[in-house]
């Protein structure tokens, strides 16, 4: 693979998507020089992991509930309905079942179950009575996690999270004109609104609070580069403790000049990221996969495939098992028959996507979906075009922040040091999230 040339400036930045080596030049003859192709004898980061290897289902998200109150306009889920039915609610009796045949083809043990929707919280009295049955049942710890709305949020699942050290994710899209455009409730009401009172009832929260930030077209098209900081007070303002933004997948697409703010925007997460990392005292962190992103690149670790299926798994609110909810709406790779579950076999690879070929990001990219893939285009060997330049948008304006930072050796040594921790701090948040 050829080497990938950013010019920064009067500088020319050569990173080597094999190696992760990073080179800084200042003429062409250099240039001339380091454009050849990588030896082909050249280390790899590390050898192509099976895209699912044996069965040992260590995380879960379960659907509790197969509804939504909210109608947002983006949501392939057919408002929290799978495209089914609607209006199903898993019960305790099917929880427990379907908990025992996981717990059974786990080896290592389950690590961490999360909540699903739909809306998890219409269905909230379950959630309660099914972790209290393994707090009683189960003789080793299990994270637990809800990705939620927000909207349906009391006092007692408040403290019902403080108590059972809940990680728990809210989505919220921005700025209440960006939330309200997308993020429709059924009943009229404001829904930005709504949920910041809801966080009121957070003020003496004890569990990591997130926020997974889906960002549309209607986002893109007025993003100014430079006003990332207004983003981001959003949410910390709120209480949030880490914000996830990510593109929402649109068959329409995005248009040329949302493309070229949305790639704006990434670059601005990147500056964001290093400039916050420089402050000790900063409660305003770095979205995870930032983080992720530059601590693979440090280790030369290979961003692994997708363990949907093997170490990974969804529960659809009839205890069916799927590799992941994409898969479910797509009826797609059921594992369970009868009562045995059957790991799902390597069927493909980002590397071995024709786009992702000659794509200086392959090695390390986060953004590649299969069940996402699957969703929007019908195939998992392929790839969305948003999400292909939110990954290569972060790549590239992290490169050009190591290198800045990396000619400062004060400011290297902070970076450094609050980057560790951070990554101490959020690895089980980083953990419940990749599942």
């Amino acid at each position: 693979m050829r080497n990938y040339l950013i010019r920064n400036g009067e500088k020319l930045i050569i990173f080597n998507p094999e190696t992760y080596d990073i080179h800084v030049c200042h003429n062409e003859e250099a240039e001339a020089t380091l454009m050849e192709d990588s030896p082909t004898d050249a280390k790899m980061v590390c050898p192509q992991e099976e895209y699912c290897g044996a069965l040992d289902i260590q995380a879960a998200n379960i659907c509790m509930c197969e509804t939504c109150n909210l109608a947002c306009s983006y949501c392939f889920f057919h408002s929290g309905t799978f495209d089914k039915t609607g209006g199903k609610m898993i019960s305790l009796e099917t929880l427990i079942k379907t908990y025992e045949k996981l717990a059974a083809n786990s080896q290592s043990g389950l690590k961490s179950i999360g909540f699903y929707g739909g809306e998890p919280l219409l269905n909230f009295a379950v959630i309660r009575d099914f972790v209290n049955y393994l707090k009683a049942h189960v003789d080793y710890s299990i994270s637990f996690g809800v990705i939620t709305n927000g909207t349906l949020l009391t006092q007692e699942m408040v403290e019902f999270f403080n108590e059972n050290r809940f990680y728990v994710s809210i989505s919220l899209d921005g700025t209440k004109k960006y939330n309200d455009m997308c993020r429709i409730s059924k009943n009229g009401k404001s829904v930005f609104d709504t949920v910041m009172e809801k966080l009121k009832l957070l003020k003496n929260k004890r569990f990591l609070l997130s926020s997974q930030s889906t960002l549309s077209n209607c986002f893109f098209r007025e993003y100014q580069k430079g006003t990332i900081n207004s983003y981001f007070d959003t949410f910390y303002s709120a209480g949030f403790d880490n914000i996830i933004p990510v593109t929402a997948d649109l068959k329409e697409g995005y248009t040329e000049d949302e493309i070229d703010r949305m790639t704006a925007f990434f670059e601005d997460v990147v500056d964001y990221s290093f400039e916050a990392l420089l402050h000790d005292e900063t409660k305003y962190y770095p979205p995870v996969f930032v983080a992720k992103m530059i601590r693979n690149l440090a280790a030369k670790r290979y961003e692994g495939e997708c363990q949907a299926g093997s170490k990974y798994v969804f529960v659809t609110v009839d205890g069916d098992i799927f590799p992941c909810q994409m898969h479910y709406m797509c009826d797609v790779a059921q594992m369970n028959h009868g009562c045995e579950i059957t790991a799902i076999k390597r069927r493909v690879s980002r590397c071995e996507i024709a786009e992702c070929q000659e794509c200086f990001s392959k090695n390390i990219c986060a953004m590649w979906c299969p069940g996402g893939s699957l969703v929007l285009n019908g195939a998992e060997d392929s790839v969305i075009p948003a999400r292909c330049v939110a990954q290569k948008a972060l790549l590239k304006e992290i490169i050009i922040k190591l290198v800045e930072f990396r000619n400062n050796k004060d400011k290297w040594d902070v970076f450094v040091k609050n980057l560790v921790d951070f990554s101490n701090h959020y690895s089980v948040a980083e953990y419940l999230d990749g599942c």
